[in-house]
């Protein structure tokens, strides 16, 4: 069961779709690269960066394949300013190598991002994460930096991370070794960027974490199948006014994000889609002078919860067809739409 994600929002109000917003491809850079001992297998010394955009086509909406679109999602907002526009050109979608993104104007983090991945036994060409490269986080010059947190933010905040929204593991993908490194730096951009605590950061969204582990196991069924093997995720903060407030000397007020949505979408071999919706959020209270000293990650809870859930509590809003492929329908009892989660084995997969 692999999930995809594809954006189409570059005007709130009237999304064109996202073919109109491709640009013209023009010929990579060519990257650095180490050779491995393995012919199938990459090494990245370094991160290098396509810093030329006009070839990145983004989120795929039919990357699934033409009866199993996974539309984009819409913003639904009051303020007109609540999401970043690019600088200098229409529209408020970043689009990069797989995946697209928008960002909170005042949160200066992103709203909401779309990745297409796939896990196809040939586009996978990167054994473990030592071979992805040396971090290293830079801004996007398409959008003023007054909507992105300045990376001394987080060098400050030494127990925060740099949390990727998109995983560098499910975009580090591509038909060639070129388009392998340049997906796998392009999440590397403070725009796809989120300060999350190292606790939660390397165990929720990390590889073994709960949702990394529902990947893991979608991918591993689909090995033998390639039209099984993509996948579209959607992922997002839940941003309120309980979150928590950081003075930065730099960046000034900056609210840490609580809560964290995640939607999956997977193929089936009946030809249709099933949507896999999350919700992950820490409630205990951390105190403002010595904000991250007692943290446990026990303060942490998993949910599986509806697209419709997702929906109340952030401006994204899901297609019909979307909602109508979520897997919780069948379960959700008396308005409950949320299920605790204790361990990977609780995920609902749906009626058989």
């Amino acid at each position: 069961m692999p999930l995809n994600v594809s954006l189409k929002v570059e005007s709130l109000s009237n999304p064109p779709s996202i073919r109109s917003l491709i640009p013209e491809v023009k010929p990579l850079a060519a990257p650095a690269i180490v050779a491995s001992a393995e012919p199938d297998e990459l090494l990245l010394e370094k991160l290098n960066f396509d810093t030329d955009y006009s070839d990145r086509q983004g989120y795929d909406e039919n990357f699934l394949g033409r009866d199993r679109i996974a539309e984009f999602p819409t913003i639904e907002s009051e303020d007109p300013k609540l999401i970043a526009p690019l600088r200098g050109r229409a529209g408020k979608v970043l689009h990069y190598h797989h995946y697209s993104c928008m960002m909170h104007a005042q949160r200066r983090m992103p709203v909401l991002s779309a990745c297409n991945t796939d896990y196809s036994k040939g586009q996978r060409k990167i054994k473990g994460r030592e071979t992805f490269g040396k971090d290293e986080w830079i801004t996007d010059s398409r959008m003023d930096e007054k909507y992105q947190l300045p990376k001394g933010f987080y060098d400050r905040w030494k127990r925060l991370d740099f949390g990727h929204l998109v995983r560098r593991d499910d975009n580090c993908w591509g038909a060639s070794k070129t388009e392998i490194e340049y997906a796998n730096s392009d999440t590397f951009h403070l725009t796809n960027c989120t300060p999350q605590h190292e606790a939660f950061n390397r165990d929720k969204f990390g590889f073994h974490g709960l949702w990394g582990r529902l990947e893991n196991h979608i991918s591993r069924q689909a090995s033998s199948d390639r039209t099984l093997a993509r996948l579209s995720i959607f992922a997002g903060p839940i941003f309120t006014m309980r979150d928590l407030k950081l003075e930065d000397e730099e960046a000034g007020n900056v609210y840490v994000p609580l809560s964290y949505w995640k939607v999956v979408v997977a193929p089936t071999r009946s030809g249709s889609i099933r949507a896999f919706g999350f919700v992950t959020s820490q409630k205990q209270e951390l105190a403002d002078d010595s904000p991250f000293e007692e943290f446990s990650p026990e303060g942490f809870e998993d949910e599986q919860a509806t697209l419709a859930e997702i929906e109340r509590r952030t401006v994204v809003r899901f297609s019909a067809t979307l909602k109508a492929a979520g897997v919780m329908n069948d379960r959700f009892v008396q308005e409950e739409e949320l299920m605790p989660l204790s361990s990977f084995e609780d995920v609902w997969m749906g009626k058989k």
